[in-house]
C-alpha cells in the first residue's frame, strides 16, 4: 500500500513539474510569437515561396546564399574560318534608375556585337585590338535579319551622321585633300548550300577597303566569313530570343510582377487561406477597361 502511494505521488508531482514548465515557456516564447505576428507581412518577402517567373536576381552583386560574388559571364557564340574568327557577343542594357523608377532609355539598349577577328598564316588569332572589325546591331536590325534571312540579303550602313568619326585615315589620302567621311557596312548574304555570309567593310562612295582614323585604323577591310546552315540556325535562335532582353523586356516584366507580389503580401490581411476574390481585380487601384 504505501508503495503505490508513493508511486501515485510521485506522478502527480511530475504532472505539476509539466504544468509549471509548459506555463514557463508560453510565457517566454509568447512575446516572440507576438512580434512575429507583428511582423509577418513585413517579413513576408523572405519567407515567401519560389515565384514562377525569372526575378532579375543579377540586381544583386552578391549571391543570396552563398554570399560570395557572382561569377562574370561574357555570352559569346563564334564560328572559325580559314583568315578569321567570327563571334556574336551581348552588349548588355543599361538600366537607369530614376525617383525609385527602373528606366532603360533608347540609346541605353542592348546590342548583338558582330566582330571579325583575323588570324594569321599559321592560324593562330592577332591579339591586336584594333585589327578586329565590329558592328552591333540593335533589337530592330536584328530583326530585320530574322525576318529577311536567309532568303533574302540584308545591309546595314553606319552613315557619317551617325558615326562623326567615321573619316578617312589621312595617313591613306593626299595630303592635299581633306579626310572624307566613310560608312561602315555591314552585309549578311545568303548563298550556295544553305552558307551565309557576314562581311563588313568600310566605303566611301561605293568603294570599299577604305581606311577609318578611329578605333579600327589598323583594320583592313573587308573581313568576311561564311557560316554553315546549322551555325546560322544557332544565331537566327540566340537573336530570336535575345529580342525581348536587348529592349528590356525581360527585366521590366519580372520586376514589376515581383512588385505586385510583394504589394500583395504587404496588404493581405491574417487570412491564411486567401480573402476571396480574384486577387486581380483593382490591380493595386488602377481600373483598366480590357479586363
Amino acid at each position: 500500500g504505501n508503495l503505490i502511494e508513493s508511486i501515485q505521488s510521485t506522478s502527480r508531482i511530475c504532472q505539476h513539474q509539466r504544468k509549471t514548465i509548459k506555463t514557463i515557456m508560453f510565457a517566454t516564447t509568447s512575446p516572440l510569437r507576438t512580434c512575429l505576428s507583428r511582423n509577418a507581412r513585413a517579413g513576408a518577402l523572405s519567407s515567401r515561396p519560389a515565384l514562377g517567373f525569372a526575378v532579375p536576381s543579377f540586381f544583386s552583386t552578391f549571391a543570396p546564399r552563398t554570399g560570395q560574388q557572382l561569377p562574370r559571364a561574357y555570352p559569346s557564340y563564334s564560328v572559325a574560318s580559314q583568315g578569321h574568327i567570327f563571334s556574336m557577343k551581348l552588349l548588355t542594357p543599361k538600366f537607369e534608375i530614376t525617383r525609385n523608377t527602373l528606366t532603360l532609355p533608347p540609346r541605353s539598349r542592348g546590342r548583338l556585337l558582330l566582330e571579325w577577328t583575323p588570324r594569321d598564316n599559321e592560324g593562330r588569332i592577332i591579339q591586336d585590338q584594333e585589327a578586329k572589325m565590329s558592328f552591333a546591331l540593335s533589337a530592330e536590325e536584328a530583326g530585320l535579319v530574322l525576318d529577311q534571312l536567309p532568303e533574302n540579303p540584308v545591309e546595314i550602313r553606319r552613315a557619317p551622321q551617325q558615326n562623326p568619326m567615321l573619316t578617312q585615315d589621312p595617313d591613306a589620302v593626299d595630303a592635299n585633300q581633306p579626310p572624307q567621311q566613310i560608312d561602315k557596312v555591314c552585309r549578311i548574304t545568303p548563298k550556295e548550300a544553305g552558307l551565309v555570309e557576314f562581311k563588313c567593310d568600310f566605303e566611301l562612295d561605293g568603294v570599299g577597303a577604305q581606311r577609318p582614323a578611329y578605333g579600327d585604323k589598323s583594320a583592313q577591310g573587308p573581313m568576311a566569313v561564311s557560316v554553315q546552315a546549322g551555325e546560322f540556325q544557332v544565331m537566327r535562335e540566340i537573336m530570336r530570343t535575345s529580342l525581348p532582353m536587348l529592349v528590356g523586356w525581360q527585366t521590366m516584366v519580372g520586376l514589376s510582377l515581383e512588385n505586385f507580389y510583394n504589394m500583395a503580401q504587404l496588404n493581405r490581411q491574417d487570412q491564411p487561406y486567401g480573402g476571396g476574390g480574384s486577387g486581380n481585380s483593382n490591380n493595386n487601384g488602377n481600373n483598366f477597361p480590357y479586363q
